[in-house]
C-alpha cells in the first residue's frame, strides 16, 4: 500500500505509475490524481496559447491592413522565389499569357498573373499564364502524355462531329 500525495487516500501500488526516480520506484500521485492533473495543465495551456493566437493573429492583421504595399512585395517575392524566379525578372515580362493563341487580357481567377514553373525541385520557371491555363496545367500534373490524351480526345471529338 501507498498513499498519495494528492488525494492522501492508501492505494495499491498498480495505482501509481512506475517512477525510477521515486523513492519506492513509483510516482508520489496516484494515476487518477496523475491524469487529472496532467489534463488540468493541458487545458490551462490551450487557453493561454489560443489567446496568445488569437492576439498574435488580430495583431498581424491589423499590420498588414496598414501595410498593403509590403505584403503585396512580400507575397510577390514569395511567388518568385517558389517559382525559381526574381521579381525583377517579372516585372520585366511582358503581362500576357505565355500560350500563344490566348485570348486573355486579364490573368483571371484570384491576384495577378501565374507564374508558371515546373514542379520538380528545384523547379524552372517557365512563364506567365493566365488562371485557365495554370489550372488546366495543374490538372494535368504537367504530364505531356496526357495533354496528348487530351488533344487526341478533341480531335477525335471534333472529327465525329464532322461526319
Amino acid at each position: 500500500m501507498k498513499t498519495c500525495t494528492k488525494c492522501n487516500l492508501p492505494k495499491a501500488t498498480t495505482e501509481f505509475f512506475k517512477n525510477p526516480r521515486g523513492k519506492d520506484g513509483f510516482a508520489s500521485r496516484c494515476k487518477l490524481c496523475n491524469n487529472a492533473a496532467t489534463a488540468a495543465c493541458g487545458k490551462k495551456r490551450y487557453e493561454e496559447s489560443s489567446s496568445f493566437r488569437a492576439e498574435v493573429a488580430t495583431s498581424v492583421k491589423k499590420w498588414k491592413g496598414d501595410n498593403p504595399d509590403k505584403v503585396s512585395d512580400q507575397v510577390l517575392r514569395t511567388r518568385c522565389k517558389r517559382a525559381g524566379t526574381t521579381v525583377e525578372v517579372y516585372k520585366s515580362l511582358p503581362k500576357k499569357c505565355s500560350f500563344p493563341h490566348c485570348q486573355a487580357t486579364k490573368p483571371g481567377g484570384k491576384g495577378d498573373w501565374k507564374l508558371d514553373h515546373d514542379h520538380k525541385p528545384g523547379g524552372k520557371f517557365r512563364g506567365l499564364l493566365c488562371d485557365n491555363h495554370n489550372k488546366g496545367l495543374g490538372h494535368f500534373h504537367d504530364n505531356i502524355e496526357e495533354l496528348q490524351d487530351a488533344i487526341d480526345y478533341l480531335k477525335k471529338s471534333k472529327k465525329a462531329d464532322e461526319i
